[in-house]
């Protein structure tokens, strides 16, 4: 499949489209996969799947910028949704093809439990030594930190960014 046939093939569909860019030699690509694969059988007629080979189809890595493989991209038309590159938990695999079949807007990428749990510590700890050894410059960094794990269920934060969403795509 050249660029052309790709575009064409997404410009065509009347579903959101999520598609796989991967490499038969990339072990993250091997083990995400079998996932993908699964909720494109699952999800077969609301969703339309792709899998693209990077070593096949340089040109169409390039002029998407595709940086790193495995990258899950979704696209609903000509408009590009959202992107996640890196393996992922397949519960954020289930999320996103779940949350397009739906016909829903995918707001923020969800973070997985661990990370989230990883960041309120490693923020929290820095609030500590903050306090412990009266480093306030270290206060703002941690509170950002634990902000950076629970920004995605914050409605104010969702308010304020879809605000500017709105004021950017006008």
């Amino acid at each position: 499949m050249n660029k052309e046939d790709f575009f064409e093939q997404l410009n065509q569909s009347e579903l959101p489209s999520v598609i796989d860019f991967w490499a038969p030699w990339c072990g993250p690509c091997r083990s995400t996969k079998p996932i993908l694969d699964q909720l494109a059988k699952e999800f077969a007629g609301k969703v339309n799947f792709l899998a693209i080979n990077a070593d096949d189809h340089p040109d169409l890595i390039r002029e998407l910028k595709i940086l790193g493989i495995p990258t899950v991209m979704t696209v609903d038309g000509k408009k590009q949704i959202s992107r996640m590159t890196g393996a992922q938990p397949p519960a954020s695999y289930r999320l996103v093809f779940e949350t397009l079949a739906a016909g829903d807007e995918i707001s923020a990428m969800p973070v997985s439990q661990r990370d989230r749990f990883m960041r309120l510590g490693i923020g929290a700890m820095l609030v500590i030594l903050a306090w412990m050894y009266a480093t306030w410059w270290l206060l703002p960094i941690g509170l950002i930190v634990m902000f950076w794990g629970i920004y995605d269920r914050c409605p104010i934060w969702r308010a304020i960014t879809g605000y500017f969403k709105s004021k950017v795509n006008s």
